[in-house]
């Protein structure tokens, strides 16, 4: 199955090297993507990876989720991504901690069309600094859509700094921080995003009847 597996991928390279502009896997983005995901990547896969998408310079989503890629790898995978037009990346569940957090924001601040960004299922938020980081990362283009940080070891204190800049965003479409170390210090921070963008899917770990209480002492607030 692993050797089946790789097949497919290296495949799906071949196409990104030769920069295949048919290759659409099915990412909300206006050109072409690649979904590497669940294929039994591991560290020692990444530099052939990260060789590839050097060569290409059209991909505009990239998807390497459910994978076994670590902090040491990471860095040379966002290396390779930061020259491209990407739109969406998907990084959900591989081992990825706090250590990885420079690495993703160096990458981001590079990237000035990012709309989407997927960092779920692993403890990258774990720190306050980290959540800052970010922060500072996707404030610099501002483009941000859709974030999702569900079960990331977000924090209350990490859930105020990033209410702040969400507060500040009129595009956000969607947030998810569900199954995150939350507890009732975070219900005002839910409210005032609430509040300031009401059109927003918003997913977390507290009851939103609570968060709907709150949510008429911010709706006073301007959105920035």
């Amino acid at each position: 199955m692993a050797e089946e597996l790789k097949a497919r991928w290296r495949e799906k390279l071949k196409r990104v090297r030769s920069n295949d502009r048919s290759l659409r896997d099915k990412h909300e983005v206006p050109g072409p993507s690649l979904r590497m995901s669940s294929m039994q990547i591991q560290d020692g896969n990444v530099e052939e990876i990260a060789t590839a998408l050097e060569e290409n310079t059209v991909l505009c989503g990239f998807a390497i989720a459910s994978n076994s890629i670590s902090d040491a790898a990471l860095p040379r995978l966002c290396l390779a991504l930061s020259p491209l037009p990407l739109r969406a990346i998907y990084f959900s569940t591989n081992n990825f901690t706090t250590a990885s957090m420079p690495a993703i924001c160096q990458m981001i601040t590079q990237l000035p069309y990012l709309h989407s960004l997927a960092l779920s299922n692993n403890p990258v938020a774990t720190e306050c600094k980290s959540v800052e980081a970010l922060v500072i990362a996707l404030s610099k283009h501002a483009t941000i859509r859709c974030l999702w940080l569900h079960r990331c070891g977000l924090t209350d204190e990490g859930m105020a700094v990033l209410a702040g800049f969400i507060c500040s965003l009129d595009s956000l479409e969607v947030l998810d921080i569900d199954d995150n170390k939350l507890t009732e210090d975070s219900l005002g921070p839910l409210a005032q995003i609430r509040a300031c963008l009401p059109a927003a899917r918003l997913t977390h770990p507290l009851r939103t009847s609570d968060v709907e209480k709150l949510v008429p002492d911010y709706s006073g607030l301007p959105p920035k």
